[in-house]
């Protein structure tokens, strides 16, 4: 395998997997996550909001209104995954997104209140950010740069 083949190893997957079917799968991931999360937001289960530190007593408008940004967040991921061509335009939103979120999270955890889901949201969400950011790197040669 030549640094300048298709087949380049990818931070999303070993050797030999080429760049396009792992990245796919990745953004798969995230989108999936996205979607279980939104859903989430937007029925509020009073035994789940509770394990997560919200108790009880909440207005449900405004964490059904983060369920529906997830949920049409899902659009986005898997367009990302299911159309190579429009990858390049998409990732770098995403990860513009994703460092916003986290930024937002772990600030809202370090200032606000201090919630351990906050903050593993917030550390999930950037390390999103860094995976698709390391694999559009300038340093990678271009067959792995271009995140197919």
């Amino acid at each position: 395998m030549s640094a300048g083949s298709s087949e380049v190893g990818s931070p999303l997957g070993g050797g030999g997997v080429k760049p396009a079917v792992s990245m796919t799968c990745f953004l798969s991931c995230v989108a999936l996550h996205s979607l279980v999360t939104g859903l989430i937001l937007i029925a509020q289960p009073d035994a789940l909001m509770e394990w997560a530190g919200w108790g009880g007593m909440r207005s449900p408008f405004f964490p059904a209104q983060g369920g529906v940004f997830h949920v049409l967040m899902v659009v986005l991921y898997g367009r990302a995954a299911r159309r190579v061509r429009d990858r390049l335009l998409l990732i770098p939103y995403i990860v513009f997104v994703k460092v916003t979120a986290a930024v937002f999270l772990l600030s809202y955890y370090c200032f606000v209140e201090q919630i351990p889901l906050i903050l593993a949201s917030g550390l999930f969400d950037g390390g999103i950010a860094a995976v698709l950011a390391f694999a559009r790197r300038p340093g990678r040669p271009a067959a792995a740069r271009r995140i197919r």
